[in-house]
């Protein structure tokens, strides 16, 4: 019967005309910018890409493109919205344009999410994907790295009042002991050592053998 299909223009074009004969017809969207459908009959279908916000300024037969890329630490994953959002507690991204944040490493602060991730300083630590930045670590442990996820058990007979330093350069004298990492003590009377640290099994109940006898922090000797 001699009647045309009509087609719909491809996705990433638009046209705004009555009567138009073919596909050439059809205009490409503005740089940055592409369309959710096909069959779009105005520039202002064309929505900024992921990782550029903005919009689409123009009339149905032409438009301009205000997209600008997204700003260090926030994103934009998809066509759909104008604008970009900030990265969530504990994700970052330092490059502008992004479409997804990045989650933050292990052993990190991320505290600033438009910045690089700075290693945690000896003494601290992070989990993966922390919001609060980089911890000190807890009394009783230490850590002498820097950019670890974790602190480490003051060994016994040593001291760690400050979680940065190495606790075996703060190692207790001969008739002295420490656990949990506070400071050395004097071994209490009724204990010895034989040329070891009085730890903390000493410290629970191990009395003088038979035949010796001990003062405070000195090695037993014969009655």
């Amino acid at each position: 019967n001699g009647t045309e299909l009509c087609s719909n223009c491809s996705i990433g074009t638009f046209q705004g005309y009555l009567a138009s004969k073919t596909e050439d017809d059809c205009l490409d969207c503005p740089s940055n910018t592409k369309t959710l459908l096909s069959g779009n009959a105005a520039a202002t279908a064309c929505l900024c890409v992921p990782g550029y916000d903005g919009q689409i300024l123009g009339t149905v037969s032409a438009g301009s493109s205000n997209c600008s890329q997204c700003r260090a630490g926030k994103f934009k994953g998809t066509v759909v919205g104008f604008s970009c959002s900030d990265c969530l507690d504990g994700f970052f991204t330092n490059q502008t344009g992004s479409t997804a944040c990045r989650p933050c490493p292990a052993g990190k602060d991320c505290t600033d999410f438009d910045a690089t991730p700075v290693p945690c300083a000896a003494g601290t630590f992070s989990a993966a994907n922390s919001s609060w930045g980089c911890d000190d670590c807890a009394a009783g442990k230490f850590n002498i790295w820097q950019s670890q996820s974790r602190c480490s058990d003051c060994p016994l007979g040593h001291e760690c009042l400050d979680p940065s330093l190495d606790p075996s350069d703060h190692k207790c004298g001969l008739g002295r002991f420490a656990f949990g990492g506070k400071p050395c003590e004097t071994c209490p009377d009724a204990f010895y050592n034989d040329g070891s640290l009085c730890d903390l099994a000493d410290f629970q109940g191990q009395d003088c053998p038979l035949g010796k006898t001990s003062m405070k922090g000195v090695i037993p000797i014969k009655s």
